[in-house]
C-alpha cells in the first residue's frame, strides 16, 4: 500500500446463522393465515428446490429446512406481513424484568406419537442447542438453566443477560421447533432422519436423498388445518431441469430462483405463473476496517464511499433480486430506518483524497472474498470504480479453503461484507459491527456508537431500543466506516392454482399455510 500502513487484516463475515427459516402467522393472506375448517382432502402441494434432502434434527439441519416448520411447531410465531412476534405454543409470553422472561405453555397439543407435549419438552428442545449441539448461536446459551423453572404450564426463564431479541429466537422455525424429549432420548440419531416426532400438522411418511421427501397432514392437529393433505418436495441439482417440471406443471412452487427465471415469469414466460420476492436478510457492503491508518482520515473513508455506485452494483449484481441499501441495518426488519442511499459523487471523492494529500495512483488496497459470483462481479465493479477517483484495488478470490485462512492472517485491506443471511434478530446485525463483534474488517469501537449498540441490544423499553437503533444507523452513515450497497432478495415462483405463499427467507417457504385457488 503506497503512503499507507502495512496490511492488516479483516476477517469475513461469512455466516453467524444458517438460517432463521420462517414462522407462523395467524391472519390475512400477506400474514399467511393457513385454512381454517373442514381440510379439503386429497390437494397434494409439489415443490421444488436446488437444496438437498436432509434429516428433521433441528440442531443439525444443515439445510432451510423446508421439512422442519412442517413436523414440527415453534414456541412463538412470526407475523409475514408486520414481523410481530405472537403467542403459538405458548399462549402468553413477556419480560417481567430485564433478565425474567414467562411464558405460560398450551396445555392441548400432542406429538405425533401421541405423546402429550409438556412445559419440559419446550425448555429442553431449547436446551439441547446448548448441551447436545453448539453448530448454531441461538440466543440460548444466554439462559440460566439451573435458574429456570417450571411451574405447571408456566415456564419462567431466567437470563444472565438482558437479550430482547430472545422472541425472535422463540419464534425461529429451527431454534424453536419443539421436539419430544422422551422420544428423542429413546432411539438414535437416525430417527431425525426420516421418523420424525413432533407437534406440527404434518409428518414425514418418506425421506429420499437426492429424489424427494413426502409429508402427510395428521387429521388430529390441534392447530388451524392446513389445505394440502400431501406435500411433496422435489431436490433439484440443475435449475434447468427444476424450470422445465415447472413449466409443464410438475410443480406448483419453486424456490430461489435466478434474476432471469424472475424476469421471464413476469414476462408472461409460464402462463399465469406468479412470481414473489421475499428477503433474505443479507446485506452486501464494502467496509474500511478501523486498523487500516489511513482510513482514520474520515475524508479518505467518505471519498471511498462516493467513488461507488451502489445503485449501479445492485443493478449489475442483483437485478431485479436486489434493492439498494439505505441503511447498516436490513429493510424488513425491526428497528429499521431508512437513513440514505449512499452519494454517489466521483468528482467529490477525487477533491477529498486530494485535500487529505493524495494523488492519482497514491492508495492501493487488498481485496479478498471466497470467489462465488456475485462477489467476484461486486469486487470487480468496484474495483473499476475505485479506479476512476485514482484509488488501486487488487481483488483476489478463491475457494472457502484457500481464501479463509488469509483473512484470517490479516492480508484483507477493503472488504466485502454480508450478514451471512437468515437472521431477523435486529440486535445480531449491529453486534457484528459492534466492538464485541468478531468480523475484525467491520468490528468498531468507538464509544458512542458502541452505547447505541448496547442500549439498543439491552432495554427491554421499545421506545429506547427504537431510539438506539436508530441512533447507530444515522452513526454509521455518518462516518463512513461501512459502505451499505444492497439488500439481495430470493425469488419464488408458483402457479395460479395456489397462493398464500410466505416466508421469511427464500428457503424456508412456510408450506403450511398455502392454499388452493
Amino acid at each position: 500500500m503506497k503512503k499507507t500502513t502495512a496490511v492488516i487484516a479483516a476477517i469475513l463475515t461469512i455466516a453467524i446463522l444458517l438460517s432463521a427459516c420462517g414462522g407462523k402467522t395467524s391472519s390475512g393472506d400477506s400474514a399467511g393465515t393457513a385454512a381454517t375448517g373442514s381440510p379439503i382432502a386429497q390437494r397434494t402441494l409439489t415443490v421444488g428446490t436446488m437444496d438437498s434432502a436432509d434429516g428433521f434434527d433441528p440442531t443439525t439441519n444443515a439445510n432451510c429446512g423446508l421439512g422442519l416448520p412442517l413436523v414440527y411447531d415453534t414456541v412463538l410465531i412470526s407475523d409475514y406481513a408486520t414481523g410481530n412476534v405472537v403467542p403459538y405454543l405458548a399462549t402468553s409470553f413477556g419480560f417481567t424484568d430485564d433478565l425474567t422472561f414467562v411464558m405460560e405453555i398450551r396445555d392441548d397439543v400432542s406429538f405425533s406419537n401421541g405423546e402429550q407435549m409438556k412445559p419440559s419438552d419446550v425448555l429442553y428442545s431449547l436446551s439441547r442447542f446448548v448441551f447436545e449441539n453448539t453448530q448454531f448461536e441461538t440466543g440460548f446459551e444466554n439462559i440460566d438453566y439451573d435458574a429456570t423453572t417450571i411451574n405447571g404450564n408456566t415456564i419462567t426463564l431466567k437470563l444472565f443477560e438482558s437479550d430482547p431479541d430472545l422472541v425472535y429466537y422463540l419464534s425461529n422455525d429451527r431454534w424453536a421447533s419443539v421436539v419430544c424429549e422422551s422420544y428423542v432420548k429413546s432411539t438414535g440419531a437416525d430417527a431425525f432422519w426420516d421418523a420424525p416426532v413432533g407437534t406440527g400438522a404434518y409428518t414425514c411418511s418418506e425421506n429420499v436423498a437426492g429424489s424427494h421427501t413426502t409429508y402427510t397432514r395428521k387429521d388430529s392437529y390441534w392447530g388451524p388445518m392446513p389445505q394440502a393433505d400431501t406435500i411433496t418436495v422435489r431436490y433439484y441439482s440443475e435449475l434447468t431441469t427444476m424450470m422445465v417440471d415447472f413449466e409443464n406443471n410438475v410443480l406448483d412452487i419453486v424456490l430461489d430462483v435466478g434474476a432471469t427465471e424472475y424476469d421471464q415469469t413476469n414476462s408472461g414466460a409460464y402462463g399465469g405463473a406468479r412470481t414473489k420476492l421475499i428477503p433474505t436478510y443479507d446485506i452486501l457492503s464494502v467496509a474500511m476496517p478501523q486498523y487500516i491508518d489511513a482510513f482514520n482520515d474520515v475524508r479518505i473513508r467518505q471519498a471511498i464511499a462516493m467513488g461507488l455506485d451502489v445503485e449501479g452494483i445492485t443493478q449489475a449484481v442483483f437485478g431485479s433480486l436486489g434493492t439498494v441499501a439505505d441503511s447498516c441495518m436490513i429493510k424488513g426488519m425491526a428497528y429499521y430506518t431508512p437513513i440514505r442511499v449512499n452519494e454517489y459523487n466521483p468528482e467529490r471523492a477525487k477533491q477529498l483524497l486530494a485535500d487529505a494529500g493524495y494523488g492519482p495512483g497514491d492508495l492501493e488496497f487488498l481485496m479478498l472474498f471466497p470467489g462465488m459470483p456475485s462477489n467476484v462481479m461486486a469486487g470487480t465493479i468496484i474495483q473499476a470504480q475505485l479506479a476512476e477517483i485514482g484509488v488501486n484495488l487488487d481483488v483476489q478470490t478463491g475457494d472457502f479453503a484457500s481464501i479463509i485462512p488469509r483473512l484470517m492472517a490479516n492480508e484483507c485491506e477493503l472488504g466485502l461484507y454480508g450478514t451471512g443471511g437468515g437472521t431477523s434478530s435486529p440486535s445480531r446485525i449491529l453486534i457484528l459491527l459492534s466492538e464485541t463483534g468478531t468480523n475484525g474488517m467491520v468490528r468498531n469501537s468507538d464509544p458512542v456508537f458502541n452505547s447505541y449498540i448496547f442500549e439498543a441490544r439491552t432495554s427491554i423499553d421499545v421506545t429506547v431500543r427504537a431510539r438506539a437503533f436508530e441512533n447507530a444507523q444515522q452513526w454509521c452513515a455518518d462516518n463512513y466506516w461501512y459502505v451499505p450497497v444492497a439488500y439481495p432478495m430470493g425469488a419464488l415462483l408458483y402457479h395460479s392454482n395456489v397462493d398464500n405463499v410466505v416466508g421469511t427467507t427464500i428457503r424456508g417457504a412456510n408450506l403450511n399455510f398455502v392454499t388452493f385457488n
